[in-house]
């Protein structure tokens, strides 16, 4: 019977992974797309950024893989880092496409000091709690900044294709929340690779938001693409 229970452990182990490794290929497929709309579709201030955000993206996916090879410092610290940088670009990226300017270095000291803390109570304080609170709120802030951009200074069928893109973020963010949630209530930290509800929400949820997310970004660079031609 415990020779059936571990049997059946491992099998469910190899399903995380391999949900893990089609994750990775997407995110891949959808940065390399991105790359082949911008080298033979004219591209606008900014794209070269939400470029820059699923490649970080895809680097998060890879980590997150190799998280009970490597170190916490780069499976954990490392992965959220990237989070960040991935979120911080996104939102620039959608600063520069509307206006063209440059990334603040204020935003860079504040992206800067935040991994600090990150990193802190990663390695030197491990806390889940703190970790994800942290990380769900810099998600949030980010949601919410290009959310205001979206609906302040887009309009016409890019406002639509952006109010998408937020929906999207919106989705990931509730799940960032649940996580954080479900830490509170079990006080239990959850482990790499255990095929469990939040995992599987998780998966589709990054699947659902990655895709979708590639294509509201060229449909927002199209239409103003679109409406440029047609005056």
């Amino acid at each position: 019977m415990e020779d059936f229970q571990e049997l059946m452990g491992m099998d469910s182990q190899l399903c995380v992974q391999a949900l893990i490794v089609s994750l990775i290929l997407t995110k891949l497929t959808l940065l390399i797309s991105l790359l082949f709309y911008s080298r033979y579709q004219k591209t606008y201030a900014g794209f070269s950024f939400w470029i820059g955000s699923f490649a970080c993206s895809a680097g998060i996916q890879l980590l997150y893989f190799w998280r009970e090879t490597i170190s916490d410092f780069w499976s954990i610290g490392i992965a959220n880092i990237l989070l960040t940088l991935s979120m911080l670009l996104l939102f620039e990226g959608m600063r520069r496409f509307l206006d063209s300017r440059s990334v603040i270095s204020l935003d860079l000291c504040i992206a800067a000091v935040f991994s600090a803390f990150v990193l802190y109570y990663t390695v030197m304080e491990k806390s889940f709690l703190i970790r994800t609170s942290l990380t769900t709120g810099m998600f949030a802030v980010y949601t919410f900044l290009i959310a205001r951009e979206v609906m302040r200074r887009l309009t016409g069928n890019q406002n639509k294709a952006g109010m998408i893109l937020t929906g999207f973020l919106l989705m990931d963010l509730g799940l960032r929340i649940l996580r954080v949630t479900a830490y509170v209530g079990n006080v239990q930290q959850e482990r790499p690779f255990e095929s469990t509800v939040i995992f599987l929400a998780g998966f589709v949820v990054n699947m659902v938001v990655a895709i979708g997310s590639a294509i509201c970004l060229m449909m927002i660079n199209g239409s103003r693409l679109t409406e440029e031609l047609q005056t």
